[in-house]
């Protein structure tokens, strides 16, 4: 029988096992394109460590805030935008024509008055977050980012062997299904979603007869997908 995956191996696509093809492919939550998020917010930490200073609010300990309102701004921007990519999806043209139509508007926005003179006529784009705030969600974003991608994906996998597949849930065997007659595509890639956030992930259908089965969020979905069509056209 093939071996199990291991779960340390969170990029392993492939191996030998009885000397048959294997490949396994982790699926992913959307929580895996949130890594900007903690990213930047442990930057704004930094930054506010080094360059901020102390403000007394309400009578109480003085907290540690930036002076310029941009830093806030930018967080709340990025914070928006990473979750309007994770729910709203765009496959292929219509992503296309999203990215179009932002870089459209931003073009036009500097054109007529500038981004500069945007923010200093609007009042309450003055957002101001203080440090512990970057340390507290960053650290909390980290946390559910790494137990999602290092623990909970290693429970739901598909692996890919000579004549058959198998998905693999929580718990254990989902189902099983014989590679004969079935086809494996990359669906249209979310230029925002997987290029931007993703880095090259992306997701995988599998079509047997009238059902389909659908793997979302792959890394390196272009490789796994090769991978997969290969395995699958020997037994043709």
């Amino acid at each position: 029988m093939p071996k199990s995956p291991k779960p340390g191996s969170a990029d392993q696509a492939s191996s030998r096992a009885d000397g048959s093809d294997e490949l396994i492919v982790y699926t992913h939550s959307n929580v895996i394109y949130w890594w900007p998020v903690w990213l930047y917010g442990y930057f704004c930490a930094a930054y506010t460590a080094s360059f901020g200073k102390l403000v007394e609010v309400g009578g109480h300990k003085p907290v540690m805030i930036h002076p310029d309102a941009w830093i806030g701004l930018s967080f709340v921007i990025l914070f928006c935008f990473v979750f309007w990519a994770t729910h709203v999806k765009a496959r292929g043209v219509w992503s296309l024509v999203a990215v179009l139509v932002t870089i459209l508007m931003a073009i036009g926005i500097q054109w007529s008055f500038g981004w500069a003179a945007l923010f200093g006529q609007l009042a309450f784009l003055l957002i101001y977050m203080n440090l512990a705030f970057y340390l507290f969600l960053s650290t909390f974003f980290l946390i559910i980012w790494v137990i999602s991608f290092f623990v909970m994906s290693r429970f739901t996998y598909w692996r890919f062997t000579h004549g058959q597949v198998t998905a693999h849930r929580f718990g254990g065997l989902d189902h099983s299904l014989d590679t004969l007659g079935m086809g494996v595509k990359k669906l249209p890639d979310d230029l925002f979603l997987h290029w931007l956030l993703g880095l090259g992930a992306g997701d995988l259908e599998l079509t047997m007869g009238g059902e389909k089965f659908l793997i979302e969020n792959v890394l390196n979905v272009r490789g796994r997908a090769q991978h997969a069509q290969n395995i699958i056209r020997r037994v043709k």
